[in-house]
This record gives structure tokens, C-alpha cells and sequence, in this order.
């Protein structure tokens, strides 16, 4: 039955073209050292620029392990694809602190390299270097989850750092929002469970979007 998770997330998922941040998507919880996690998601998000405003969809796959002998870190590939274009790389999840009780949240960074090829379907972006990026992602984050009759609740905050440099004239942005976010559990197919995912973007540069977005994951 996980099969039909799989498809229903791909479902979600349509081309377009936009430059902006990924939403988080995340909190403090980590795999255990020798296990793995496979996650499919998919968002709608919607990006207000200064002069104007995208709406964007993106399908995600996401693969999280545990480390040996640390538990505090944990090593992550994703790979996406959507109207941000084709998207892909390795980050370091690193929680130094975890959640403790009721009142202690928890706290730690993500970090990593990814590359981003904007309007991969065209064939012409292949061989035309300025739609290729190289991105440095530096996120780190506040989480809490909380359980309640209808399954745990996880609030979280983050201020995700993205240096995106263009290949083509090693032109670099910086993009650095605060994002709000909030997961829980949404329904199950087949006692698979789906969670829903809320989370909105301030704009702390001028070069940096406003965004609002939701989205749907599952665990494989």
C-alpha cells in the first residue's frame, strides 16, 4: 500500500518556472544510527515578489539516515522537481539539542551543497549555463512537537540561509527569509499515514520572497 502513497504525492506535483526558497519542511526529530527514512512530499507555495507574484508546485523525494555512533547527526539527499525547476543534494542534519518535556524545544541547523537547473524540460537549459546554480543551504531551526487526540503536532521556526551562485558569470544572490511552520497528521489510506504540512516566509532581504505554502508528505 505504500505504492499508493507514492503515486497520490506524485499527483500533487506540476511544471513551471520560478527562482525562489524550497520550504523548510522539517524539525527536530532524527533516524536513528543504522535506519532510514524515505520521504515523498509534495507543496503548493505562493511567492510574492517585489514587482510579482508565482504560484509554484513542487514534488519532493527525501532520504534521511542516522549516523554511526552520533545521535545527534543525521545525512540527508533530496531531490525535486517543479516550477523552482530540477533540484538536487546532500545536507548534514545536526540537532545538538533535543526537545525535552513539555516546555524545551528542540534546536539544530541543516546545512549542505545542492544544484538547481531552472527550466530543466527545455532542452536548451542544459547547454545554457545561466540557468545552472550552485547553492550553499544553511538552515537552522527551533522545533516542538506535542501530542494531542488527533496525533502529534510539531510548530517549528527557522531562518534559512541560501547563497545561490549562477555558473554562467559567478554571479551570487542571497535569499533569507523566517519561516513559520506547522505539521501534523492529516488522514490514512490504508493505515498509512499522511501529514500536512503549513508554513509561511518573511522576508528579512529585499531580494527575498514572501511565500505561503502547504503541502502534503509520507513516509515510505
Amino acid at each position: 500500500m505504500k505504492y499508493y502513497s507514492l503515486f497520490f504525492c506524485l499527483s500533487l506535483g506540476l511544471h513551471g518556472v520560478a527562482t525562489a526558497l524550497m520550504p523548510f519542511v522539517d524539525e527536530g526529530r532524527l533516524v536513528r544510527s543504522g535506519h532510514a527514512d524515505f520521504f515523498v512530499y509534495s507543496h503548493a507555495a505562493f511567492y510574492r515578489f517585489s514587482a510579482s507574484s508565482i504560484l509554484n508546485w513542487d514534488i519532493v523525494a527525501r532520504l534521511d539516515q542516522g549516523l554511526p555512533k552520533r545521535r545527534d547527526l543525521n545525512k540527508r539527499y533530496f531531490l525535486s522537481m517543479g516550477r523552482l525547476g530540477l533540484q538536487g543534494g546532500a545536507l548534514i542534519k545536526w540537532v545538538p539539542v533535543k526537545g525535552y518535556k513539555k516546555y524545551w524545544p528542540a534546536m539544530g541547523v541543516n546545512a549542505g551543497m545542492t544544484y538547481h537547473l531552472e527550466k530543466f524540460w527545455q532542452t536548451s537549459a542544459y547547454t545554457n549555463l545561466k540557468q545552472h546554480f550552485l547553492e550553499l543551504t544553511i538552515h537552522p531551526f527551533i522545533s516542538k512537537e506535542f501530542n494531542t487526540v488527533i496525533g502529534p503536532v510539531i510548530p517549528y521556526m527557522t531562518f534559512p540561509l541560501l547563497l545561490k551562485v549562477q555558473l554562467a558569470t559567478l554571479q551570487t544572490d542571497f535569499i533569507l527569509p523566517a519561516a513559520l511552520g506547522l505539521r501534523g497528521e492529516l488522514f490514512f489510506i490504508y493505515f498509512h499515514k499522511f501529514e500536512l504540512n503549513i508554513e509561511y516566509g518573511f522576508a528579512l532581504l529585499a531580494s527575498s520572497p514572501k511565500y505561503f505554502s502547504i503541502g502534503v508528505f509520507t513516509r515510505l
